[in-house]
C-alpha cells in the first residue's frame, strides 16, 4: 500500500472542512454528526480523528478556512504591514468588503449564525466557545496593529486611544452582520462611499486624555 503524502493529508482535512461547511449549513451544528461529516466527505471517522479533536475544533479549522477562501481578512492583515504606505486605505478597503455579495451571503448565512449560537451559549460547549473567543482575540489584534501602523503611518493622530478605535470599529461591524442577519429590509449603511469615509473620519475622534 503506498504511503500517504502530506499533499494526501492536506486533501483529505479539506475533503473534511468541505463536508461539514454543507452539512453545518444543510442540517444545523448540533443536527451534525461526525459520522454524517464522514460519511459526507468519503472518509473514516478515524480519519476526522486524524485532524481534529472534535467537532468543535473542525468548526474552528472551518472557519478559518472560509476566512483565508473569502479573503475576509486580506485586507486588514495588510493593513499591518510595515511596508504598507497607505494602512487607513486598507481598513477602508476592509470595511467596504463587507458590502460584498461573498461577505454578505456569509455573515447572513447559516454558518454565522451556528458561530453566533456559539458565542452566546445557546450551542455548543464551553471548550467550543473558547475557540470561536480566540478567533474574535485575533481579529481584535490584527485591527489594533492596522491602527497603530495608521498611527506610524501619520495617517491618525499620534495621541490617537487605539483599544477604543478599535472597539469602536469592531462593534460597528458586528452590528452590521446583526443587521445583515436579522433585517433584509434595512438598507446597510456601508454600501454608500460617504458613509465609510464618514466611519474612517470619525477614528480620529477617539483620543487619549
Amino acid at each position: 500500500m503506498p504511503k500517504r503524502t502530506h499533499s494526501d493529508a492536506m486533501k483529505t482535512k479539506h475533503q473534511i472542512i468541505q463536508a461539514a461547511l454543507k452539512l453545518f449549513n444543510e442540517q444545523g451544528y448540533t443536527k451534525t454528526s461526525l459520522s454524517d461529516i464522514a460519511k459526507e466527505a468519503g472518509v473514516t471517522r478515524g480519519a476526522i480523528y486524524w485532524h481534529f479533536e472534535d467537532k468543535g475544533e473542525l468548526l474552528y479549522e472551518l472557519c478559518l478556512e472560509v476566512t483565508r477562501e473569502k479573503k475576509f481578512s486580506d485586507l486588514i492583515l495588510q493593513a499591518t504591514k510595515d511596508s504598507e504606505q497607505d494602512p487607513l486605505g486598507c481598513i477602508k478597503g476592509w470595511i467596504t468588503m463587507h458590502t460584498q455579495d461573498t461577505a454578505e451571503q456569509f455573515f447572513g448565512g447559516e454558518l454565522y449564525q451556528i458561530l453566533d449560537g456559539i458565542f452566546h451559549k445557546r450551542l455548543g460547549d464551553n471548550k467550543t466557545r473558547e475557540r470561536i473567543l480566540d478567533l474574535v482575540s485575533l481579529r481584535m489584534y490584527h485591527i489594533t496593529a492596522a491602527l497603530e501602523n495608521c498611527v506610524h503611518k501619520k495617517q491618525l493622530p499620534p495621541d490617537l486611544n487605539i483599544d477604543m478605535a478599535a472597539s469602536y470599529l469592531h462593534a460597528l461591524l458586528i452590528g452590521y452582520m446583526q443587521t445583515l442577519r436579522t433585517d433584509r429590509i434595512c438598507k446597510p449603511i456601508f454600501k454608500y462611499n460617504h458613509s465609510v469615509d464618514k466611519i474612517i473620519e470619525s477614528l480620529k475622534l477617539f483620543r487619549k486624555y
